[in-house]
């Protein structure tokens, strides 16, 4: 009877687990401890089994729950296929209302050809060229940095072209520069093409260098000889030199206070520059216009501070053959000229002055009887 009790028990345990090996498996208590925890760990599989074909099973379910839940698995379940789109977010995709599963999902593949260098250092991408969760590598240059670039003259569209250092994304805080000294270098521009007192990329104007769009001289007003730029352009002087020479002067002539001696010819003069005129033509001159006085006497009404020339006379018997002693009152002698002449017979003499005076007052007296005439 008991043979057949333990029969009846491994035989159950062997349906379950298994064959069982009992040799070396210490007492028969413990030999039945484990094989009820087999045939327990056995249960919680098969629990697991018939949940995953979509019967939920505990695993402490009765064997005949277990065989029910088993029948009621469907063999020909109903599934859905499903398109999902891409998204910036985890989807759960699931089956509708009506459907056992799904027997596919459709993801679109990734598309784009943005590759590493396009996307900025520290961004993460996908496109069809670089692949998943790609790091870009494009150096971000944005702020307000300045950087130097290489100068070029682009003569056929009239500009000066400065070429991007290096790869990156920049911003419109971001400038390129070129030195002025490469700037300059580039136009060719130097000191002596520029005009003095202006500075133009760091380069100030030759000392030499005059802006002459001012200038208005002809030829004729620069000393023949000599050379200058007059609004631009160069001119060759051609007046005459004088300088330090003595002229014949052109017409003499004369008004109430000056006599006037012509140029006879323009040119340059200078202060060791003269000009002269015969005795002659100056005497001449000056008789045209004095006015000679109509009565001898001693005393003139004058005009204070014109010029007069009087001559004052006298004749005696004395032999006294000394130059006489003339005297003029209200007026400035500016020079005198006094004689005594013996005439043929050694008897008379006849004595006379010359003076050319500057009238100081309304009256001019003589001290013998005069002839007075004005001179200017």
């Amino acid at each position: 009877m008991l043979n057949e009790i333990w029969i009846t028990v491994f035989t159950l345990i062997k349906s379950i687990v298994g064959d069982v090996d009992v040799k070396n498996k210490g007492t028969l208590q413990k030999q039945i401890d484990d094989c009820f925890q087999s045939a327990s760990d056995g249960k919680s599989a098969i629990a697991s089994a018939i949940t995953g074909k979509g019967v939920s099973t505990d695993a402490d379910a009765t064997f005949a729950q277990m065989a029910a839940n088993i029948g009621s698995i469907k063999t020909n379940p109903r599934l859905q296929a499903k398109n999902a789109a891409l998204s910036t977010a985890a989807q759960a995709i699931k089956p509708d209302s009506g459907y056992d599963g799904l027997s596919q999902v459709a993801i679109p593949a990734v598309t784009g050809n943005a590759a590493q260098g396009d996307v900025l250092s520290g961004r993460t991408f996908n496109s069809a060229t670089a692949g998943i969760a790609k790091a870009g590598t494009l150096a971000d240059k944005t702020g307000a940095a300045d950087y130097s670039a290489t100068a070029s003259l682009d003569n056929t569209n009239g500009r000066i072209k400065l070429q991007v250092p290096a790869v990156g994304k920049y911003g419109t805080g971001n400038y390129l520069y070129a030195a002025f000294a490469t700037i300059a270098s580039l136009i060719g521009l130097t000191a002596s093409k520029l005009v003095k007192g202006y500075t133009i990329l760091g380069i100030t104007g030759n000392s030499a260098n005059v802006d002459t769009s001012a200038g208005n001289a002809a030829a004729s007003q620069i000393l023949s000889g000599k050379k200058a730029y007059v609004g631009g352009n160069l001119v060759t002087g051609s007046m005459s030199d004088k300088g330090g020479t003595t002229v014949d002067a052109g017409a003499v002539t004369q008004d109430s206070s000056y006599t006037y001696f012509g140029v006879p010819s323009s040119g340059y003069y200078s202060t060791g520059s003269k000009l002269r005129a015969l005795n002659s033509n100056l005497s001449s001159s000056i008789k045209s216009n004095i006015t000679m006085g109509t009565t001898a006497a001693k005393t003139f009404n004058v005009t204070s501070g014109r010029h007069y020339i009087v001559v004052q006379q006298s004749s005696n018997d004395d032999g006294n053959k000394t130059k006489p002693n003339f005297t003029v009152t209200g007026a400035e002698i500016k020079m005198n000229y006094s004689r005594v002449v013996s005439m043929n017979n050694g008897i008379n003499v006849v004595k006379y002055g010359i003076f050319i005076v500057k009238a100081t007052s309304s009256v001019l007296t003589m001290s013998n009887t005069s002839y007075i005439a004005q001179i200017d």
